[in-house]
């Protein structure tokens, strides 16, 4: 009988074991799993367009405004042809109170080569052409966004953002 009690003890020490085994096993693919979330989580930051911001209203322009934000888009790496054309889609967000104008200046001599007319709110413009020739290159560049009064068309605040521009042969 002596030898049916260690048998049946040492089949229970098996299944504990076994059992034991599987909980780490779990608890191991559970923490690789949300390791494998958070990677993939992290990486998909990392796709995000660091030059998109909005842009603060000057200080001196925000009881004017009455508002926190001026919410602009422009995009930020922009491909000019040899006509000068450009996509550059700029928007002017629909949750904006004011209309805006766009001007985008050569970074380093601060030449202006677009201005834009009035846009509306909710508006977007895709096309724009660069009003001065550019020779080949990658230029730095700004876009001034203007937030102006609908009604004078006077400028009210101000967001700048900076942009590249890649002149194609």
């Amino acid at each position: 009988m002596a030898v049916n009690k260690y048998e049946r003890n040492k089949k229970r020490d098996n299944s504990t074991k076994c059992c034991i085994i599987l909980k780490v096993f779990i608890i191991a693919f559970l923490l690789v799993l949300c390791l494998v979330l958070i990677f993939i989580l992290h990486s998909k930051q990392k796709n995000v367009d660091k030059n998109a911001k909005y842009g603060g209203v000057n200080e001196n322009e925000q009881n004017k405004i009455n508002t926190q934000f001026f919410a602009v888009s422009i995009n930020s790496k922009m491909y000019v042809d040899k006509d000068g054309k450009t996509l550059a889609y700029i928007k002017n967000d629909k949750s904006n109170k004011y209309n805006m104008k766009v001007k985008i200046k050569e970074e380093k001599s601060n030449v202006v080569l677009f201005s834009s007319e009035v846009i509306k709110s909710g508006e977007q413009v895709d096309l724009i052409v660069i009003d001065k020739k550019l020779k080949p290159d990658k230029y730095n560049a700004i876009a001034e966004f203007f937030a102006v009064d609908k009604n004078t068309g006077e400028a009210k605040g101000l967001v700048i953002v900076k942009i590249i521009l890649v002149v194609e042969e």
